[in-house]
C-alpha cells in the first residue's frame, strides 16, 4: 500500500522575525555605524553629545538583534529590523512585524496607539525600553493609564531615573522565567557580570502584570503582561554605555536572542507535526505567522490525495484536524489566486503499524489487490513448486560416458590385434 513501511518527517524551518523599533531618540546625532562605542572606554553624556558620537538603545539593539547584517556579512540570526521614528509610525503596516519595540518613545498618534493596542491583542508583541530620554508624566498617562477606547499598553508606571553607587546586579537565583531559564547554566551566558548603574523606578505594576528579572536588591528590572494574545514587556533599563554594562557584557546578544525568540513563540516546545492516518488531531497554531488568521488550510502536496481542507482557529489557538488519509501536508493561511505566498508549515500523516490488518487473504481477495490471478498453497507443499524439467541430463551424460569408453576401449582392442596380424605376416 501506499506509504506503508514509510517514515516521513516534517522539515520546517523557522521564520524570519521581523522587528520595528521606533526610537525616541529623534533629536540626536547617531554615529554612522552601530558599531562604534561598543567596547570603547566609557564617556560622559555631555562628552558624547558634544561630539556627536550618541550612540542610543535603539541602535546597539539594531546591532546586536542581527550583528552579521550590520556588519555586511551574508549570515545573519534571522532577525529582521527596521528603525523609524515615532511620527512614522502611521506610515508603516504594522501587521508585517512580530514585534515592536518603543526605544524611549513618549508619545504616539492616536491613530498609532490604537493600532498598537490592536497589534498586540492580536497575538503579537510590545516590547518597551526605560531610558534617560523618557519624559515620565506623558509616558504613563499616555502608556499606562487605560480610557475606554483602549487598554493600558504599560505593564508598569515608571517613575524616576536613579543613578546607583554601587552598581546594582542581577538576581541569579530568580530565573525562573523560559527567557532566562538557559542562563542558570554559566556555560549558556554569565549574567554575574552584568551590573547597572542607572535604572528607572516602577512603582506601581498593572492589574495581572509580573515580575520576571529582580536587581539583587529585589528592584524590578523587568515586567511582563498578558494583552489579548499578545505580550508587553517593559525594561527598567537601558542599553546605553552610560546606564550600565549590559551592551558590552558577553551574555547581551544571546539574551536579545532570547528574548525575540521568547515574544515570538519560538520558545515553546511544540508537539511533533506528525499525525496519524485516519484520526482526528488537535494541533498548536500560535506562532506568530498565524497571529491574526481566523482559519488556515491544510493543502496535500499531492492534488491526487483530495482537495484542501479549511480548519477553523479556536480562541486557544488550535486546529482540529479531520481524519485524513496518509501523505504530506502544508498548513498555511488560505490563498487566493493573487496571495499564493506566505508562512507555512509541513505536515506528515503516516500509517500506524499497529493499527494495520494482518488477517490473511484469501485467494479472491490476493487477485483483487494484485490484479492477477493468484493462487495460494500451503507452507508445506512449497517444496513442490520448484520448476520441473531436465532430471534426464545427468544420466544422458553417463550414458554418452559409457559409450564413449566402450567405443575407446573397442578401438584399442582392434588396433592391437591388427598389430598382432602385420607382426606375424611380416614374420612368414
Amino acid at each position: 500500500m501506499a506509504f506503508d513501511d514509510a517514515s516521513i518527517v516534517p522539515l520546517n524551518v523557522a521564520e524570519n522575525r521581523r522587528v520595528l523599533i521606533v526610537n525616541g531618540h529623534t533629536g540626536e546625532t547617531e554615529t554612522a555605524s552601530p558599531l562604534a562605542g561598543l567596547g570603547q572606554a566609557e564617556t560622559t553624556e555631555t562628552e558624547e553629545t558634544e561630539t556627536g558620537n550618541r550612540v542610543n538603545g535603539a541602535t546597539i539593539l539594531r546591532y546586536a538583534l542581527n550583528p552579521g547584517r550590520e556588519v555586511g556579512r551574508a549570515s545573519g540570526t534571522g532577525i529582521e529590523t527596521t528603525v523609524i521614528a515615532p511620527d512614522a509610525i502611521a506610515n508603516q503596516t504594522l501587521s508585517k512585524f512580530e514585534i515592536i519595540v518603543l526605544a524611549d518613545v513618549t508619545q504616539l498618534p492616536a491613530q498609532a496607539m490604537e493600532d498598537l493596542a490592536t497589534f498586540v491583542q492580536e497575538g503579537r508583541s510590545l516590547l518597551i525600553l526605560c531610558s534617560d530620554g523618557l519624559n515620565v508624566l506623558q509616558f504613563n498617562r499616555r502608556f499606562f493609564s487605560a480610557d475606554p477606547q483602549r487598554p493600558g499598553l504599560s505593564p508598569a508606571q515608571v517613575g524616576n531615573d536613579l543613578e546607583l553607587n554601587p552598581a546594582l546586579s542581577l538576581d541569579l537565583n530568580q530565573l525562573s522565567h523560559p527567557w532566562l531559564t538557559a542562563f542558570r547554566d554559566p556555560i549558556q551566558g554569565d549574567l554575574s557580570a552584568i551590573q547597572f548603574t542607572k535604572l528607572r523606578e516602577l512603582p506601581e505594576l498593572a492589574p495581572g502584570a509580573e515580575v520576571i528579572l529582580r536587581s539583587a536588591d529585589g528592584r524590578p528590572l523587568a515586567v511582563e503582561m498578558q494583552l489579548g494574545r499578545g505580550k508587553v514587556i517593559l525594561l527598567a533599563f537601558g542599553l546605553e554605555m552610560n546606564r550600565g554594562n549590559l551592551a558590552r557584557s558577553r551574555a547581551f546578544p544571546t539574551l536579545m536572542w532570547r528574548l525575540v525568540d521568547y515574544l515570538t513563540g519560538q520558545l515553546r516546545t511544540r508537539p511533533p507535526d506528525t499525525l496519524t492516518a485516519l484520526k482526528p488531531a488537535v494541533l498548536d497554531v500560535s506562532e506568530s505567522g498565524f497571529a491574526f488568521a481566523t482559519e488556515l488550510e491544510l493543502t496535500p502536496s499531492d492534488p491526487a490525495q483530495g482537495p484542501s481542507v479549511r480548519l477553523a482557529i479556536t480562541p486557544e489557538q488550535t486546529v482540529l484536524v479531520p481524519p485524513l488519509a496518509a501523505g504530506t501536508y502544508q498548513l498555511h493561511k488560505p490563498r487566493t489566486a493573487d496571495l499564493a505566498g506566505g508562512y507555512s508549515r509541513n505536515l506528515s500523516i503516516r500509517i500506524d503499524p499497529k493499527e494495520s490488518n494482518f488477517a490473511r487473504l484469501n485467494e479472491t481477495e490476493a487477485s483483487e489487490w494484485l490484479g492477477v490471478p493468484v493462487r495460494i498453497v500451503p507452507l508445506a507443499d512449497t517444496a513442490r513448486l520448484a520448476p520441473t524439467g531436465g532430471e534426464f541430463w545427468r544420466v544422458f551424460v553417463w550414458l554418452l560416458l559409457i559409450v564413449y569408453l566402450a567405443e575407446a576401449f573397442t578401438g584399442y582392442l582392434l588396433s592391437a590385434r591388427r598389430e598382432k596380424i602385420r607382426l606375424a605376416e611380416g614374420a612368414a
